[in-house]
C-alpha cells in the first residue's frame, strides 16, 4: 500500500480523506502496459465467461492484447480495487475496476522483462456476476493521472488537465479542474463521470428519439457508471445493442420497461445480416451475457436472434 502522507504531501485536501492507496498499484500497470515485453496469456482462460471480452474485442475489428495494453496505459487510480487474495505470488498484481455493471477482473504477472497479462474478464463466481458495491458518495475527490496539463493559475493550487478517460472501446478525452496532489491530481468524481454518463445518455437517446420512436419522458436514463457494461461503450451493432439491453435493467416501472423493449426490437429487427453474420454477432452476444444477473437475458437473446433479419444470396 502506498506511504498515503508521503503521496499527499502538497495535497491541501488531506481533510477530505480521499482515497490515495491504489495510485502506486495504478502507475505499475501504467508502466507495464507500454512495455514491448508484454503479452497475453490467453491459453489460461479456458472458459467462455473468461474470453468473452476477447471474442467481444475481435468482433469490434481490434487484437485483445493491443487493445488491453492500450486500456491498460489509460487506467485510473481511483476506478480500481486492490484484489489481494488472488495474488499468490509477489510478481502477482490482481485488481478489479469497478466502473462497470460488472467490474472487470485484471491479473498481471509483473516479472521484470517477462509481464503477462493473466486474466483480463469481467468476474463472477462461475456465472454469477461480481458486481461492485454501491457507492453514494460521487462528489468525493479522487486522484488521476493527467495527459496533460491545460493551463494553470499561477499562485495558486488550481489547474485544468485533460484526461483520457477509457471505458470499454472508447477513449473519451475529458477536461476538468483539478488540483496538484504530489504527482497526481484530484478531481471530482462527479465531474469526470458525468461526460462518460452524458456521452451514453446522449447516444441512447439520438437513437431511441429519431430512429426507434421512444418518447425519452416514459425512460430513465443512465445515472451512474455501474449500469454500463463494458461492451456498451461503442457504436458498432453488438455494442448498442449491449447498452440497450444495460437500459432495459435499470429501467423502474412496466411502462418504461415495454418502452425500451420495444426499441430493442425495433433495432434489432431493422438489421439485416448475412446467416454467418447474425451467427457471429449473436454468439458474442451470448458469450458476453454468460455472466449476467438478469433472470430473463436468454429470453431476450432469443428473441434479439429471431428478430434479426437474413439477408438472401441471390447469386
Amino acid at each position: 500500500m502506498d506511504n498515503l502522507l508521503s503521496i499527499a504531501k502538497g495535497c491541501s485536501n488531506e481533510k477530505d480523506n480521499i482515497d490515495l492507496s491504489m495510485i502506486s498499484a495504478c502507475k505499475k500497470i501504467r508502466r507495464i502496459a507500454k512495455s514491448s515485453n508484454l503479452t497475453l496469456r490467453e491459453e489460461d482462460s479456458d472458459s467462455p465467461r473468461r474470453k468473452h471480452l476477447f471474442n467481444y474485442i475481435r468482433f469490434c475489428g481490434q487484437e485483445p492484447i493491443d487493445f488491453i495494453k492500450e486500456y491498460l496505459s489509460h487506467l485510473q487510480p481511483y476506478m480500481i480495487k486492490r484484489y489481494k487474495e488472488q495474488e499468490y505470488a509477489k510478481e502477482i498484481l490482481c485488481v478489479l475496476d469497478t466502473e462497470y455493471a460488472i467490474s472487470l477482473y485484471i491479473k498481471i504477472d509483473t516479472k521484470q522483462f517477462k509481464e503477462v497479462i493473466v486474466s483480463f474478464h469481467e468476474s463472477s463466481k462461475g456465472t454469477v456476476a461480481k458486481k461492485p458495491s454501491p457507492e453514494g458518495y460521487r462528489h468525493e475527490k479522487v486522484p488521476v493521472i493527467a495527459e496533460t496539463v491545460r493551463s494553470y493559475v499561477e499562485g495558486t493550487n488550481n489547474y485544468v488537465i485533460q484526461v483520457l478517460m477509457q471505458r470499454g472501446l472508447l477513449a473519451l478525452p475529458v477536461t476538468v479542474p483539478a488540483e496538484k496532489c504530489g504527482e497526481v491530481f484530484l478531481v471530482r468524481r462527479s465531474e469526470i463521470e458525468l461526460e462518460l454518463l452524458t456521452y451514453c445518455n446522449n447516444y441512447i437517446s439520438e437513437l431511441y428519439v429519431s430512429k426507434l420512436n421512444v418518447n425519452m419522458d416514459e425512460v430513465t436514463i443512465f445515472t451512474q457508471l455501474q449500469e454500463i457494461s463494458f461492451s456498451s461503450y461503442n457504436k458498432d451493432i453488438c455494442s448498442t445493442i449491449s447498452l440497450i439491453i444495460d437500459s432495459l435493467y435499470i429501467q423502474k416501472d412496466t411502462i418504461s420497461k415495454r418502452a425500451v423493449d420495444s426499441a430493442l426490437m425495433t433495432y434489432t429487427g431493422q438489421l439485416f445480416l448475412t446467416s454467418e453474420d447474425r451467427a457471429e454477432l449473436i454468439a458474442t452476444l451470448r458469450d458476453k451475457f454468460t455472466i449476467s444477473s438478469h433472470k430473463t437475458i436468454d429470453s431476450v437473446l432469443d428473441r434479439i436472434e429471431s428478430n434479426i433479419k437474413i439477408v438472401v444470396d441471390t447469386n
